[in-house]
């Protein structure tokens, strides 16, 4: 097991274990992974209006998929959690360093996300989070394209959409496991 807890006195953790992907293989149901990994698995999540719980739910067989991509130096690993709108768990992999986001992204056409009040409409955010706990079975790469096992435990910082109210904040809680496998995106 090898564990970089680099930023641990933030509240941001990463442990890198070979032997987790047993443990998420058993919390996961793996349907099929032809093109991205597509599973069910047990998904808490809770959605924040201005600090006010909006929206919470627990769902034991959310249907999720996942898939991780390189472009240049770049490796994304993407676990979808948003049924209706893009909304993800973004790993995004730059040499030895791991940046961990929320992701959102609507449908439709049009700019609604930005990070603070001053400023411009953006029509996706990566959200960093306040605190995160994560594990990996291995560290993805696009030589020998391993699945990669794992389980996240974000509190998501805040960001604004224009859809709900100008003015207040949103942000989410999440923990699920996931399963994640290369997609090759020719760019």
């Amino acid at each position: 097991m090898q564990k970089n807890a680099d930023n641990e006195e933030t509240g941001q953790i990463i442990i890198i274990d070979s032997a987790f992907a047993d443990t998420v293989k058993s919390n996961i149901h793996f349907n099929r992974g032809t093109y991205f990994s597509d599973f069910k698995t047990a998904l808490d999540v809770h959605f924040y209006e201005d600090e006010h719980l909006e929206y919470s739910d627990y769902d034991s067989l959310f249907n999720m998929i996942s898939w991780y991509s390189i472009k240049h130096d770049t490796i994304d690993l993407v676990a979808h959690i948003g049924e209706f709108e893009t909304m993800a768990l973004l790993l995004r992999f730059v040499g030895k360093k791991t940046i961990v986001r929320f992701f959102r992204a609507p449908h439709t056409e049009g700019n609604y996300f930005r990070m603070s009040l001053n400023d411009t409409f953006s029509n996706e955010i990566e959200v960093p989070p306040i605190r995160y706990k994560l594990k990996l079975s291995v560290i993805p790469d696009t030589v020998s394209k391993p699945v990669v096992y794992g389980y996240i435990d974000m509190e998501g910082g805040e960001y604004y959409d224009k859809r709900k109210n100008i003015q207040k904040s949103h942000r989410i809680n999440m923990k699920f496991y996931f399963r994640s496998q290369f997609r090759d995106f020719k760019y």
